[in-house]
């Protein structure tokens, strides 16, 4: 069977979105912003709930940084997930 290549979440837009809404989430965590893609659709969305985003990444692409710099609601965390996923919780 060959390696199967998810090159980005936003593939799954369609599932996520609809399963957000129903848990009625507005506080979100993303582990891995890579090229950005999807964190947008994520950053949008906490915008419209009036929530917060928190991405965590060790190495953000330059793409994905740049949407945190004018964002207020969402914010760039660059460290490992397993250093600070603890610091968050399910609330």
């Amino acid at each position: 069977m060959p390696d199967l290549l998810i090159h980005s979440m936003a593939e799954f837009s369609d599932i996520i979105f609809p399963a957000l809404e129903i848990a009625q989430a507005k506080n979100l965590v993303e582990v891995g912003a890579e090229y950005g893609t999807m964190t947008l659709n994520l950053i949008e969305f906490t915008k419209q709930k009036g929530g917060e985003l928190v991405s965590i990444d060790p190495c953000p692409s330059p793409e994905a940084e740049e949407l945190f710099h004018s964002t207020e609601h969402a914010r760039l965390v660059v460290d490992l997930c397993l250093n600070v996923l603890d610091r968050y919780d399910a609330d």
